[in-house]
């Protein structure tokens, strides 16, 4: 990096910073919910509902990768990583004065839009300005830089609860990206090349049907997997720790339903569409296939940690305590990750991706064991060995899963 102009490194550098902004808030709410959700008024048993301040995010996050990445090409970099940012700071401003759970998670729906289409975009804009030979590496960082995001998300969550200023100081975690988010994009403007001629048709050229069909596939699948789910009950009745029965689990099999039909047709427009969202040619390759669906597995393991740890924690704690305790629960659990990544890319160069993934996943498999054990022994202690063997296995899979599907 040290090669390039200045203009072209402190766009590079700013890029970075946003696709670290984009990966922070997607883990640092796990640290913050519990708080939120009291401030909120809603009862810390409806995790249904709230899981939501989740889910909204990743699913927009989702959805943003291939779109947005084939709108910066259509439209250029510029447009397309401002367009991007706005998105992320209006979703944080929306998240900062919310003031109902709806409210919230329509913000994260926004924010997640725009910190994944952060992503795809920083990656063709540094693509643009490193030379053929250089880029594989400089993709490597921008990897780096997003896991390095889920990893310090909680911990960064816990600071500010802890450390701003206010009565509901969680706010913070949405009200500090927006300072942050204009320096970034004044950068960027700064450093821009000038517009990029964008053909008539682009529109047409983005499979604005597919995109959608795509989205909502995955919304119902998921609405119709976290209806009626409460801790402690059942989706029908014994609603143990006194939540609200949610009236769509009576259709949550008739979502998962559509949500394969959706997906379905999902498949059969991209399979028509002169300019696919995802070609499905991609999936003919075992191995690509393979990556991905390992890498969807992974990732709703490793979210599934980073959310239900502090959510359990504020059952057995002091509220005033639980994003503390919450952060410290965690630390292990994401040092594990941090470290074991660096030492997976190594030893996949030297025992071979797949069975690195493999070990990764049988260490992921064990440690859920040993969280479960800690979990029915309701003592947040117990649950420490268990996040630390899962944690080393999520740490060694991902470069061998990023390198497979790359």
């Amino acid at each position: 990096m040290n090669m390039l102009p200045r203009p072209e490194r402190n766009s590079v550098v700013a890029a970075l910073l946003a696709v670290l902004l984009g990966a922070l808030d997607l883990t640092i709410i796990s640290t913050i919910l519990p708080v939120m959700i009291t401030d909120l008024r809603v009862n810390a048993a409806d995790i249904d509902r709230y899981v939501w301040v989740v889910n909204s995010y990743l699913l927009t996050y989702i959805l943003a990768i291939p779109v947005f990445g084939r709108v910066s090409d259509l439209v250029g970099r510029t447009p397309a990583f401002l367009g991007s940012l706005a998105l992320f700071g209006a979703g944080s401003l929306w998240c900062a004065t919310a003031s109902d759970l709806p409210a919230m998670i329509a913000g994260r729906a926004l924010q997640g839009a725009g910190g994944g289409a952060l992503l795809p975009v920083t990656m063709a804009l540094i693509g643009d300005v490193l030379p053929v030979g250089r880029r594989s590496a400089a993709l490597g960082v921008v990897g780096a830089v997003d896991t390095l995001g889920w990893v310090l998300g909680p911990i960064w969550g816990a600071l500010l609860v802890s450390l701003a200023p206010g009565d509901q100081p969680w706010r913070w975690a949405f009200w500090v990206n927006l300072p942050l988010a204009i320096i970034v994009g004044a950068i960027i403007l700064r450093t821009s090349r000038g517009p990029t001629e964008r053909p008539r048709d682009w529109l047409v050229r983005l499979d604005v049907p597919g995109a959608l069909l795509l989205a909502a596939a995955l919304t119902a699948f998921n609405v119709g997997l976290s209806a009626g789910g409460e801790l402690g009950g059942t989706s029908t009745g014994g609603r143990a720790l006194g939540g609200s029965r949610n009236p769509i689990s009576e259709h949550a099999g008739l979502l998962v339903g559509a949500a394969l039909i959706l997906g379905l047709l999902f498949v059969i427009r991209q399979r028509a569409a002169s300019f696919p969202l995802l070609p499905v040619t991609l999936f003919r390759d075992r191995l690509f296939t393979a990556a991905i669906a390992a890498n969807f597995l992974v990732g709703a393991a490793l979210i599934s940690a980073m959310v239900d740890v502090p959510v359990v924690t504020a059952l057995l704690v002091d509220m005033d305590d639980v994003s503390r305790v919450a952060a410290l629960m965690l630390a292990p659990f994401t040092a594990c990750i941090a470290i074991l990544s660096l030492a997976g890319g190594y030893f996949s160069t030297r025992f071979g991706a797949r069975s690195i993934a493999i070990a990764g996943f049988l260490l992921v498999t064990a440690g859920y064991g040993l969280l479960w054990v800690g979990l029915r022994s309701g003592s947040l202690p117990g649950m420490t060995p268990g996040l630390i063997v899962a944690g080393a296995g999520f740490g060694l899979s991902f470069a061998p899963i990023g390198a497979t599907a790359i």
